[in-house]
């Protein structure tokens, strides 16, 4: 559904597409990632909107929708940033630390 409003408000105001792209695609890595709690989530919206950006590339009468200004090829690279940066550089796994006043109260504390 992003990807059919990126593609189709590219010939508009550069900061609706481009913006819609990087955060709507952050934030569907993130949902995806949360909700799967799985290493590959993040493909489950990624290969959609890939597929649609490619579509809306091919080409018309009129010309195509993304690859005709600058514009649309940054839509196209914000889009991809969003879902690929998170990928490659996921957050360190870190450990908690523990609370101290559950180790008191499990006898684990001093």
């Amino acid at each position: 559904m992003t990807a059919l409003l990126e593609a189709f408000s590219t010939p508009y105001h550069w900061t609706i597409p481009v913006a819609a792209a990087l955060v709507g695609n952050l934030l569907l890595y993130w949902f995806a990632q949360y909700t799967v709690a799985k290493s590959w989530a993040w493909l489950v919206p990624a290969v959609p909107w890939f597929l649609v950006m490619v579509v809306a590339v091919g080409f018309t009468s009129e010309g195509d929708q993304i690859a005709n200004s600058w514009v649309g090829l940054a839509t196209f690279g914000a889009g991809a940033v969003g879902f690929f940066v998170p990928a490659a550089f996921p957050p360190s796994q870190r450990q908690r630390p523990l609370d101290r006043h559950s180790e008191e109260a499990e006898g684990l504390g001093p």
